[in-house]
């Protein structure tokens, strides 16, 4: 193989030894002080720009591999093959087969380090490209965090804090990865909730039990007017081996017929368990909407194999029948309806409430759900002899929490004038806005059980006289949070302050949603005045620790007021027009 080096645009002094170059057996010796270009090659040939080098010494080894072989031919076309070298000296042996060392460079010190640059250059391709794909997984994985970053039992918390209403998430969220199907699977809870209606088909019904595995279920049986009631029925009987998982059953139907399918069921499921027990099934759910019905004995549903802690009755179109024996499992009572000419007779509601003496909570909602009005036989035959009108009460010991939304005023006032309650600490009474209410108001302050509320909440209606308001205010001893919406809100911001009587001397944290239009500013310096007054009362026991307060208008933001207010209460809320 020809052996070519040379260096180029290097500058270097010999001045001792002449510099020789040998072609085809001769030679000829140039001496100078200066030397810019040295071919030394042993070859008669002519060398190709292949087989030459340039080599500097201001380059690095890896830049002298990568421009190896670049001396072109024009550079050589000087030494012509014929040329014959004069002898100026003595013979010079011949540099053919010798290795020629410029500047302690030799030819097998330059494999050497090309062998071991190509090793160093493998070995960094190999990194290379390991790095490359890691940089590649992490781009996937930040474009998709959730799905690979996320360990799975924040995932599956996820799916579960999803909306409890949409039956099809969890299909939904099944077909979006299969990381994601795989989650979902693993998570019972997330298809505990089975929906059925005529058009559920078994398989899925199946499917979904199977993947709840042994986490408590919950049936919901949708059925409209059209639909046939034998398919009640049959949807009953399909989930009769299952039972012993169910904790909250939801019942929708419309016909007559398919009400009576599942009171049959109820009583027939409850005569097989006797003895037994059925602690397994806790909330049921009933909801009637036709027109037609004439009586649903709850006698089935709250008999004693079931134990049933919670009963909600929505859109009642039916007359309930009472049970005849006691519950001492409820719990939890929620009759809801909004339909005309559907609501219970007081004396009716007062009747069923007494079936329930462990009743914890009592929501009535709608304003067709009760009334006052009652025909005067029935009203003489639920009347005990003796007792006169008003003095009939229905004592609920361990009713810690009463709410009644938007039901009749009229009817609201004789129920709560109806009710003892002595462990009460919650009350709600929502009205519409502006309504009179002096009635309700008046019942609500009349009541032994108003001195130990710790929570009150009033929205809507008008007290009517500011004496209505006062005295309720007066009997609040205990209470520690309140939230107003209406005339009573505005009401509160002046008697917080009264000195002559203390006004709720426990409470903490107060919630006002004033509707008057304009009221902000006239609000905002009477609640101030009265926080005012407050703090120099020593009969006060605590100090307002939080206010909500949402009024209508504007106002100035730096005005007294308002600084005294965000100095003075640890956490408030204002929801104003701030003036700039």
């Amino acid at each position: 193989m020809p052996l070519s080096f040379g260096y180029s645009a290097h500058v270097c002094r010999h001045e001792e030894r002449g510099l020789t170059f040998w072609n085809k057996g001769g030679y000829s010796a140039l001496k100078e002080g200066r030397l810019r270009d040295l071919f030394l090659f042993d070859s008669p040939l002519r060398p190709s720009p292949r087989s030459m080098s340039t080599v500097s010494p201001n380059m690095s080894l890896i830049s002298l591999l990568q421009d190896r072989m670049r001396i072109g031919e024009a550079r050589m076309s000087h030494w012509r093959d014929e040329q014959t070298p004069a002898h100026v000296g003595p013979a010079a042996p011949s540099l053919r087969g010798s290795v020629v060392e410029v500047h302690g460079v030799t030819p097998s010190s330059l494999e050497e380090e090309m062998s071991a640059l190509q090793k160093t250059l493998s070995a960094l391709s190999n990194e290379l490209a390991y790095f490359r794909a890691h940089q590649a997984r992490a781009d996937n994985a930040a474009r998709s965090p959730i799905q690979k970053r996320l360990p799975p039992e924040l995932l599956s918390a996820i799916f579960l804090a999803s909306d409890p209403d949409d039956q099809n998430f969890p299909t939904i969220v099944s077909h979006v990865s299969q990381h994601f199907r795989d989650i979902a699977f693993l998570t019972s809870a997330l298809w505990s909730a089975i929906a059925i209606r005529p058009s559920t088909s078994p398989r899925r019904v199946l499917a979904w039990l199977k993947r709840s595995r042994t986490h408590p279920i919950t049936f919901e049986l949708r059925y409209a007017h059209h639909d046939d009631p034998r398919a009640v029925a049959a949807s009953l009987n399909f989930l009769k081996p299952h039972l012993d998982r169910c904790a909250r059953v939801v019942f929708a139907v419309a016909q007559w017929e398919s009400a009576r399918v599942v009171q049959h069921w109820f009583a027939q499921q409850a005569s097989a368990a006797e003895g037994k027990g059925c602690h397994f099934l806790q909330h049921v759910q009933l909801s009637m909407t036709h027109s037609h019905f004439q009586g649903f004995d709850l006698s089935a549903i709250l008999s004693t194999p079931y134990n049933i802690k919670s009963l909600h009755l929505g859109k009642l179109v039916l007359e309930l029948e009472t049970p005849s024996t006691e519950c001492t499992s409820l719990e939890e009572l929620c009759i809801a309806n909004n339909l005309i000419d559907a609501a219970i007779p007081i004396s009716k509601l007062l009747a069923l409430l007494q079936k329930f003496p462990n009743l914890t909570s009592l929501t009535v909602k709608g304003r067709e759900t009760i009334t006052h009005r009652e025909p005067d036989a029935l009203a003489r035959a639920r009347q005990p002899l003796g007792d006169e009108e008003g003095e009939r009460r229905v004592c609920l010991p361990s009713l810690t929490r009463l709410h009644l939304r938007f039901t009749a005023p009229q009817a609201t006032a004789v129920l709560l004038s109806s009710l003892d309650l002595p462990n009460l600490s919650s009350a709600s009474v929502e009205l519409p806005i502006q309504e009179p209410a002096e009635k309700i108001f008046a019942a609500i302050a009349s009541q032994p059980y108003i001195l130990a509320l710790t929570h009150l909440r009033v929205s809507g209606g008008s007290c009517g006289h500011l004496f209505n308001g006062t005295r309720l205010f007066s009997k609040l001893c205990k209470v520690q949070s309140v939230d107003l919406v209406g005339d009573l809100a505005e009401l509160l911001c002046v008697c917080l302050g009264d000195q002559s009587t203390v006004m709720a001397p426990e409470l903490r944290r107060v919630s006002l949603d004033i509707r008057r239009a304009g009221s902000a500013p006239d609000v905002l310096a009477a609640l101030t005045t009265s926080l005012k007054r407050r703090l120099g009362l020593k009969t006060a026991a605590a100090h307002v620790e939080s206010i909500r307060l949402s009024a209508p208008g504007s106002v100035d933001i730096d005005s007294l007021d308002l600084r005294w207010l965000q100095a003075n209460v640890k956490d408030i809320e204002f929801m104003l027009d701030l003036g700039a």
